[in-house]
């Protein structure tokens, strides 16, 4: 009997009684929504799957859920009954059927199937996920590129002579996320006292709709301003006409595009800062590996990247700074000194023959 009290005939076979028992103790132990899923095919389940993720996520994350299914997915193994899908089935889908594709595309469909089929294990579809965590594709990410500190100021120079210089000086001094710059509103800055909140950042519905949605890692964090900050805000929010509950917002008053941003403005300025190719997520990049190379203290850049441990931002930057170790070297040398001259490896050894000692 199914868990809708439906009463179903399973058949079990083996070359032996012991082997047949051992089948029926494992239909018995395991507790199925409904008996028609044993005969939906894969393609038919991750269908279904895909109208929860559209519900319960942004519009992007859908579309590209929406898009490895169909393309990949679905045209390989999706006939497959999502009852009998073997792990042997999810090797070879992606070890040979994919083995022409780049190693970022085959660990994006890992990804995607692992997660349904994470799913269907919860909702007692299937007993375990056969999209093995050891199938997982490796894939190396590419280093990103951070800002010396001479091309941080010329393209700050280069913004200075835009109306969007607020945007970039705010990305290289807080190391926000582009989303989060974008979805920050004056109710969440308090100038009086030097600081906003990182509450939101900014996504767009299927309709094209601005929405907020919670930070990455789902964290809200507090990020002190410098007076200098604070008074670019106040010259930002008396300047804005028509008044708009968005600190960056176009010309209507709604929040600025993340296309209009990239392809309008910040591409022009790089061009004309002489800078090459640049993402703008590699500003945050900058904002961290600049401030490390400065002497800021890990925990300090931590919270205001909002990383969930200082572990993270060292996995992250460390290679980053290659300076940092030198200094370090440098600083505990200076207190191993702290008591008076260093000697030399020999030096202060006497080389007279101890006297005491026979002569052989």
């Amino acid at each position: 009997m199914d868990l809708s009290g439906k009463r179903r005939r399973l058949t079990a076979y083996g070359e032996t009684v012991a082997a047949v028992r051992l089948k029926v103790s494992g239909l018995k132990d395991r507790p199925i929504a409904s008996f028609d899923v044993i005969k939906e095919t894969l393609t038919s389940y991750l269908e279904r799957w895909l109208k929860r993720v559209a519900v319960e996520n942004a519009p992007r994350t859908y579309e590209s859920y929406s898009w490895i299914v169909n393309k990949y997915i679905s045209g390989f193994i999706g006939t497959i009954r999502l009852a009998k899908l073997t792990p042997q089935d999810i090797a070879d889908f992606l070890n040979i059927s994919l083995r022409a594709k780049g190693p970022r595309t085959r660990q994006l469909v890992y990804q995607v199937l692992h997660h349904a089929l994470n799913e269907a294990v919860a909702d007692d579809l299937i007993r375990v996920n056969p999209c093995r965590s050891k199938f997982k594709p490796r894939h190396k990410s590419a280093e990103f590129r951070s800002l010396t500190q001479e091309e941080a100021q010329r393209l700050l120079a280069v913004a200075r002579e835009s109306a969007h210089y607020l945007l970039v000086y705010l990305a290289l001094a807080t190391g926000m996320r582009q989303g989060e710059l974008l979805g920050l509103r004056w109710d969440t800055v308090d100038l009086d006292n030097r600081f906003l909140s990182v509450c939101a950042t900014l996504a767009w519905d299927a309709q094209g709709k601005p929405i907020l949605r919670q930070p990455k890692g789902k964290r809200h964090r507090r990020i002190d301003l410098t007076q200098y900050a604070v008074d670019l805000l106040e010259e930002q929010r008396n300047s804005r006409s028509p008044i708009s509950p968005w600190v960056f917002s176009d010309a209507n008053g709604n929040p600025m595009r993340k296309d209009n941003l990239i392809f309008r403005v910040f591409k022009p300025m790089l061009k004309k800062a002489q800078i090459g190719r640049l993402r703008f997520h590699d500003l945050r990049h900058s904002s961290a590996t600049l401030s490390l190379a400065a002497g800021e203290n890990i925990k300090v850049v931590q919270e205001r990247l909002g990383h969930a441990s200082a572990k993270m931002t060292l996995d992250v930057y460390a290679k980053a700074v290659p300076t940092l170790q030198k200094e370090a070297a440098s600083r505990l040398d200076s207190i191993l000194a702290v008591n008076g001259p260093r000697l030399g490896p020999r030096e202060g050894i006497s080389e007279e023959k101890d006297a005491t000692k026979p002569v052989i």
